[in-house]
């Protein structure tokens, strides 16, 4: 994987375009779990720890990237 191109790229994106893909990526994830031949319960742990992913990484988006 090129990470400087990645940075790259990240540093063009609006704030607002990083916290569409991160919810769209969440969602993707929250439906590949559900998904899964697991028991109720694990999904569920799972789907919070995803959130929690999430969250944390809205956090990093609001500190780490300046408005435009």
């Amino acid at each position: 994987m090129n990470y400087e191109l990645l940075l790259n790229d990240v540093k063009e994106v609006s704030k607002d375009k990083l916290k569409e893909i991160t919810f769209e990526l969440e969602r993707n994830q929250i439906q590949s779990i559900k998904e899964l031949d697991l028991s109720d319960e694990s999904k569920k742990e799972l789907i919070k720890l995803t959130k929690d992913r999430t969250f944390f990484d809205m956090l990093l988006i609001n500190a780490l990237k300046v408005d435009e």
